[in-house]
C-alpha cells in the first residue's frame, strides 16, 4: 500500500486598529492510494490491486485581540481533510477524515517569564474517524462521526535557553453521533 500527497497552503495574518490580529488560511490537499498484491483479512492468500485519489479544501479562521498586559483573548473556526493510510477488513481503503472546530480562549504572555499559558474550550466535529474495532482489536473501523467537546489547560515555559517546560491538561467528553450502526451512537468509542 502507497500513499502520496500533495498540499497547497496559503495563510494571511493581518494586525490592525490596536491590537486587532484576523489569521486567514486555506489549503487544498489530494492524496493517492494504490495497492498491488496486496492481501485482505478476510483472504490473505487473494491478492488486490486496487487505487484512489480523494482531495478536498480546508480552511481556518481566527480573530484575537492583544491587551497590552499579554492577555490575548481569540476564537477561531477550523475545517480539516486528514487523509487515512489502511485498509479495513475487506481490503477497502479508509476514507479520508474530515472535521470542523471551533474554539475560544485566553492566552497570556506574562512580562515576569518567559512563557506562555492558554485556557480554552473546544467542539470538535470529525468524520469517518478510525478507531479499534471492538470485534477484533487487532484491526480498524471507520465510524460515521465522533464529537469531543471539552476544555484545555496548555503552559510553555522557556527556563533557559537549553530547558524548556511544556505541559497541557485536557478535560473531555467524546461520543459517537452518527454511525451506520445505529447501536453505537451516543455511545464513546472504543480505546479512545
Amino acid at each position: 500500500l502507497s500513499q502520496t500527497g500533495l498540499g497547497v497552503y496559503v495563510q494571511d495574518q493581518l494586525r490592525f486598529a490596536e491590537g486587532w490580529l484576523v489569521t486567514l488560511n486555506g489549503r487544498y490537499d489530494h492524496v493517492w492510494k494504490d495497492s498491488h498484491d496486496g492481501p485482505t483479512y478476510y483472504s490473505p492468500t487473494q491478492d488486490v490491486d486496487k487505487d484512489s485519489d480523494d482531495g478536498e479544501f480546508s480552511g481556518r479562521a481566527g480573530i484575537a485581540y492583544e491587551f497590552d498586559n499579554g492577555l490575548t483573548p481569540y476564537a477561531s473556526v477550523a475545517t480539516f481533510f486528514n487523509p487515512i493510510i489502511g485498509t479495513d477488513t475487506s481490503g477497502a481503503f479508509f476514507v479520508p477524515e474530515t472535521g470542523t472546530q471551533y474554539e475560544v480562549g485566553l492566552k497570556y504572555a506574562p512580562t515576569w517569564i518567559d512563557g506562555l499559558f492558554t485556557l480554552s474550550v473546544f467542539d470538535l466535529t470529525r468524520q469517518n474517524v478510525p478507531v479499534t474495532n471492538p470485534a477484533s482489536p487487532f484491526t480498524q473501523i471507520q465510524v460515521g462521526e465522533i464529537r469531543s467537546r471539552g476544555v484545555e489547560l496548555e503552559a510553555k515555559v522557556n527556563v533557559t535557553d537549553n530547558l524548556k517546560l511544556p505541559g497541557a491538561l485536557t478535560a473531555y467528553d467524546i461520543e459517537i453521533t452518527e454511525d451506520p450502526d445505529p447501536t453505537v451512537v451516543g455511545k464513546r468509542p472504543f480505546i479512545v
